[in-house]
């Protein structure tokens, strides 16, 4: 079945060892094991390097041909519109319009998606314009490190980076190649086995509080930096240091400046509801997203590093957030934004690497698709 439809996996090995991408392969092979005649998809390409999402758009066009049906839930546009018979679009949980793939055009099925027309564009920079200014100093390097990973392909092997200042430096990489423990490795929850992570050109013992004293911020994946119980207001200042004014005074709350921060930013950001006393796990998940961006914001002075901040966003939370990357390097910030979105990469990055199995990779200035995929595969760009 999987040579028939061209899903490549080893049915010797573990699932627990397997990447996002090859567990959704897994998934697909075994619904249609089953006889599947209606396929359920939800962002079926979000893990997948881009030639793993030509192989999966001709597999869901050989299923439709023998008479499978597909619902294709996705926000990549470009998508939509190679594989789709007809696309219909919800915005607020209720359908705001159905049209024929053929007849519309990506700005139509985001303005149905929106409210507007989108405006994403004018944050390219440099790889797709020439509008870049030059970058600043090094403000957040990795020298040499190394740790150990879940597997053999994810441990970090000798990684060396630097992002300045008014830059944003893009990682791209099939999950399961090391981006989980570069993240756990910055958060201090992995060891460091070789090498230093540097700030401002000075050695830092990688933790979120020893990065957060020195100005770098962290975006954790997965929306993990809410703590679910405590009101907005909380979440946006329970991450700094208690003997840390504005909000603290001899370790304690200074209730009315918290508050008072609470109401700006809600204002600032769009969080809703509008309540800095309500449960924070309360918010959907692109409120949620605004919360913990403006809050490392808020901390990040030198540097900010973005592990998948908009996974799981719709259309709208996502661009907000990307947004809000692209003024953070005009204010003269490093960004580090880990995404296994390209199409969000590509947008974004000043300069754009590859993280494959363990090692690192600079992508050519001026690389296509193919190229690009081929790094992720860990072979040769030429």
């Amino acid at each position: 079945l999987g040579e028939r439809f061209h899903l490549d996996v080893d049915p010797a090995r573990n699932i627990a060892e397997m990447s996002a991408g090859e567990r959704q392969r897994v998934e697909l092979l075994r619904a249609l094991a089953r006889g599947a005649r209606l396929l359920i998809l939800d962002e079926p390409t979000a893990v997948l390097t881009p030639p793993e999402v030509v192989s999966l758009m001709d597999v869901l066009r050989q299923l439709r041909a023998e008479g499978c049906g597909i619902v294709l839930i996705s926000h990549r546009l470009d998508e939509i519109r190679q594989l789709a018979d007809r696309v219909t679009v919800l915005r607020a949980g209720s359908e705001v319009g159905t049209r024929a793939a053929d007849s519309v055009d990506a700005d139509e099925i985001a303005q149905l998606m929106l409210g507007e027309l989108p405006v994403e564009r004018g944050l390219a920079r440099s790889r797709l314009g020439d509008e870049a200014k030059p970058a600043g100093d090094p403000v957040f390097s990795l020298e040499g490190v190394a740790a150990p990973g879940a597997t053999r392909r994810s441990a970090l092997r000798g990684i060396d980076l630097e992002v300045r200042a008014g830059e944003i430096v893009g990682l791209a990489g099939v999950e399961g190649n090391g981006q989980l423990e570069l993240e756990e490795l910055l958060a201090g929850e992995r060891p460091l086995a070789a090498g230093r992570v540097m700030v401002a050109g000075a050695p830092v013992l990688p933790s979120v509080r020893s990065l957060r004293r020195e100005g770098v911020a962290q975006l954790a994946s997965g929306r993990s930096g809410l703590i679910p119980g405590f009101s907005v207001a909380w979440n946006l200042v329970g991450k700094a240091s208690y003997d840390r004014g504005p909000f603290f005074s001899r370790f304690r709350i200074r209730r009315d400046a918290v508050l008072r921060h609470a109401r700006q930013t809600i204002d600032t950001f769009g969080i809703r509801p509008e309540q800095p006393e309500g449960d924070a796990s309360g918010l959907s998940g692109g409120n949620a997203q605004k919360l913990v961006v403006a809050r490392e914001l808020g901390e990040a002075k030198r540097a900010l590093v973005a592990f998948h901040p908009t996974r799981g966003l719709d259309f709208g939370a996502a661009r907000f957030v990307r947004e809000r990357l692209a003024a953070a390097r005009e204010a003269g910030l490093g960004v580090l934004l880990i995404s296994a979105d390209l199409d969000e990469l590509e947008l974004l990055a000043d300069r754009l690497f590859v993280l494959s199995s363990g090692r690192l990779a600079a992508v050519p200035k001026g690389a296509n698709r193919e190229t690009i995929g081929r790094l992720m595969l860990g072979a040769d760009p030429a």
